[in-house]
């Protein structure tokens, strides 16, 4: 593996003006406070271009100083490395942080060859902050030439260097700070290794004083009555030192799942068994404990037909509770936020985000809220637990939740116009679900997509994900002042 290194200058990050007004779809201001100039002051936004043909932000996280750091991926043209793991960090006023990285941008190859076909193609889905200002990663890697498809976690230090203390027993070390898991090994014990398995989130915890991150997507494990295998949703505990909680490398805690790894299978059907996916996680506080519950949100998928899925487990892995529903067509869950408690005594609410696409319609926006117990919908929240946002009749997708410091709910994706083209967009509702408001329609890019979204404690709300201007994709990352 490589760290790429970039003379990336102010001058190479993109910044368009987006003007307030009714054509920019801009609420919010981007004036208000007195912080040196920068491109969250001068437009509101930022892209940047860290390939010569696609970038795009998948996930971010805030630190303690106001610097936002977000995680994706890169694609230049002419090279045989495809696409590289992505990190940049952004001061406060929007501008890369050049102490990070290089010139604000850590690139990371995760095994490419040298001629084409021996490439590997890295995708990071998901990333979590550290107490000590470091990072970890979670995605996974694609190997064209053998056809493998491996998950991911890495560890790096608050400079977005690897942490080379993450080394330890739970699988195949790329090289100190970097794990690779054939999760589809471990869970088919053997039959289907090098099959897919990805992760698509990530939390981090600290459990009977061992620091350890939870990860969640998905294993090939199985096989349907069609003799094609499926896919089960898969949650891995590793720690820190990089061990599976497996009940020997780890001897303070109990074993997780077998191994370190859970995996869960939904339904089966005459034989036919369902792919079962994760792309969201929540810890939950379980009333002063110090293991939390595991939520993992995703999708069942039988029969061509998609329905939303939520799996809560205990620290060992034990299924405590199993959710699935259909909105009335394909829908899934892609990401979980927890939301206060109302009353005493009672755990965070549970709150997903999404998309639901009913039978021969589009897709839209959805956002809905589940019981503590995690049963059913709470139907005190929206219309009957849930609602959904439609704009042009055309297909819409939720990816990214968050609750502001006031409850507020903050859903963010992307939707279609009749053209074709997508907008990123961000809604911001009560904590009961109700009189939501557009925030953000979009970049000034000819298509844009929406894929985090997070908030202050002073109000801002902060978009990521990609837009796609003068031909190429870059990462957009903005700031919203309401």
């Amino acid at each position: 593996m490589r760290l790429r290194t970039h003379s990336t200058t102010p001058s190479l990050v993109a910044l368009l003006a987006l003007l307030l007004g009714a054509a920019s779809g801009w609420s919010g201001c981007a004036e208000e406070f007195e912080i040196p100039d920068g491109p969250f002051y001068r437009y509101g936004y930022a892209l940047v271009h860290a390939g010569s043909i696609a970038s795009q932000a998948n996930a971010m996280v805030r630190t303690p100083e106001g610097k936002l750091v977000t995680v994706g991926f890169t694609e230049s043209a002419g090279t045989v490395s495809g696409q590289d793991m992505l990190l940049a960090r952004f001061l406060p006023d929007g501008e890369l942080d050049a102490s990070f990285g290089s010139a604000g941008l850590a690139v990371f190859d995760f095994g490419s060859g040298t001629e084409p076909g021996e490439e590997a193609h890295d995708f990071a889905t998901a990333l979590a902050l550290l107490p000590d200002g470091g990072l970890v990663v979670a995605g996974y890697t694609e190997r064209p030439a053998t056809g493998e498809r491996l998950a991911f976690i890495s560890r790096h230090l608050a400079d977005g260097s690897l942490d080379t203390s993450f080394d330890g027993s739970a699988g195949t070390f790329f090289q100190p700070g970097v794990l690779l898991l054939d999760l589809s090994e471990r869970a088919s014990e053997g039959t289907y290794a090098g099959e897919p398995s990805e992760l698509h989130a990530l939390a981090y915890h600290e459990e009977d004083g061992v620091s350890l991150v939870y990860a969640a997507g998905y294993a090939t494990a199985d096989t349907n009555a069609s003799g094609t295998p499926s896919r089960e949703l898969a949650v891995v505990k590793v720690t820190l030192e990089g061990d599976l909680v497996d009940g020997d490398a780890v001897t303070e805690l109990p074993e997780f799942g077998e191994g370190g790894l859970r995996t869960v299978h939904v339904q089966e059907v005459n034989g036919a068994q369902s792919d079962d996916e994760a792309f969201a996680l929540v810890l939950q506080p379980t009333g002063g404990a110090s293991a939390p519950r595991v939520v993992a949100g995703g999708r069942s998928v039988l029969g061509g037909a998609s329905d939303s899925l939520v799996v809560a487990l205990d620290a060992s892995g034990t299924v405590e509770e199993t959710w699935l529903h259909d909105f009335g067509g394909n829908d899934d869950v892609r990401a979980l936020a927890l939301q206060p408690a109302t009353q005493n005594g009672m755990p965070p609410a549970v709150l997903l985000g999404g998309t639901a696409q009913p039978v021969g319609d589009s897709g839209d926006l959805l956002v809905a809220r589940l019981e503590p117990s995690l049963d059913a919908l709470d139907e005190s929240f929206a219309n009957d637990g849930f609602r959904t946002l439609d704009f042009a009749g055309e297909n819409d997708e939720g990816r990214a939740l968050a609750v502001d410091a006031a409850g507020r709910i903050l859903l963010a994706g992307t939707r279609q116009q009749e053209s074709g083209i997508t907008d990123m967009v961000v809604y911001r509702m009560t904590p009961e679900g109700t009189e939501p408001q557009m925030l953000w329609r979009r970049f000034a890019g000819a298509s844009d997509l929406g894929r985090a979204v997070l908030a202050d404690g002073h109000g801002n709300i902060f978009i990521a994900g990609a837009a796609h201007e003068g031909g190429l994709d870059a990462v957009g990352i903005a700031r919203i002042i309401p």
